[in-house]
């Protein structure tokens, strides 16, 4: 943004236009992914159009705020993986980018300072036996991503946690099972898909209460999606390490006194989305040639345009 400034002159649309501007290109690149996941077209389009009519998505797009680039980090680190697991090519080079992009992740918010290291680990999921390189060097490239926070935390102590200490679930002498008991609960809490697709953040200058912010057919779609994965792509790295970042999302809002966090949950409707794309892709191809799946089409495509007209 101070990029930009320095060429447009600071304003208010400016910095909302950049907002728009790095969610759409994250939504554009879920698209992508979805053609490379399933190789139809048509399933491409319907990801970006729903996903860009998400109003969490939307929302995060027309506010000028750091986490607007988590969207599009978290589709190039997808797709990145994906095309390094499609080549089977897990050297340093893959290595080196994917510890940069989870590196980038951990600026884009300040609850991203653990999502980055929960990726981080994370990667040795996807890696699986034997590929310590692709491992080492990502996180070799992460922990050199992280130097600058490291000097900054350095010359400025505790203004790196401040935030944290100003919200964190820890306090007044909790002990730590009991910390690690509420932190589980706020979890559960926090994903609950019933309330993202009725209400969404209660904060009025993220989101208007009154209207969902996540579409309720792309909830079903998405625990659909994890099914199929479960059921047929369980060996697939890939989709484990999918499975396993959705499950470190919310990890990081959990541990705060807010529930229902908007911009620090914003990767969980990237991730659902994401998850959604199997049943969607069975769904499409089941639509071709059965009345029940044109009919299952048809009422969540209803679903989604009553949600969006309240939207």
């Amino acid at each position: 943004l101070a990029g930009v400034f320095r060429i447009t002159g600071p304003g208010e649309q400016v910095a909302r236009a950049l907002s728009a501007v790095l969610v759409l290109a994250g939504v554009l690149l879920l698209g992508v992914l979805a053609k490379r996941l399933t190789g139809d077209g048509l399933v491409a389009i319907v990801v970006v159009v729903v996903a860009g009519l998400t109003p969490w998505l939307f929302e995060l797009g027309r506010i000028a705020i750091e986490a607007s680039t988590q969207p599009l980090l978290i589709a190039l680190l997808l797709l990145w993986l994906e095309r390094t697991s499609r080549l089977g090519r897990y050297g340093v080079a893959e290595g080196v980018v994917a510890g940069a992009l989870v590196g980038l992740l951990t600026y884009s918010y300040t609850g991203s300072r653990l999502l980055g290291p929960l990726f981080a680990g994370a990667l040795v999921v996807f890696a699986g036996r034997g590929r310590w390189r692709f491992v080492l060097s990502a996180w070799g490239m992460f922990l050199a991503a992280l130097v600058p926070m490291a000097v900054y935390a350095i010359r400025h102590p505790g203004a790196l946690t401040a935030r944290y200490e100003a919200t964190t679930i820890a306090r007044d002498g909790m002990s730590g099972a009991r910390v690690v008991v509420q932190a589980v609960a706020n979890w559960f809490h926090d994903v609950n898909p019933w309330h993202w697709a009725t209400a969404g953040d209660p904060a009025p200058y993220i989101h208007n209460s009154g209207y969902g912010a996540f579409f309720a057919a792309v909830a079903l779609l998405a625990l659909a999606g994890m099914v199929l994965v479960l059921r047929r792509r369980r060996a697939d790295r890939w989709w484990r390490f999918v499975l396993l970042a959705t499950l470190l999302v919310p990890i990081p809002a959990a541990l705060t006194v807010d529930r229902f966090n908007a911009i620090r949950l914003v990767a969980l409707p990237v991730f659902g989305l994401v998850l959604a794309i199997p049943a969607l892709d069975a769904l499409i191809a089941g639509m071709r040639r059965s009345w029940p799946a044109r009919i299952a089409v048809a009422v969540l495509t209803l679903s989604i345009g009553v949600q969006f007209a309240e939207f």
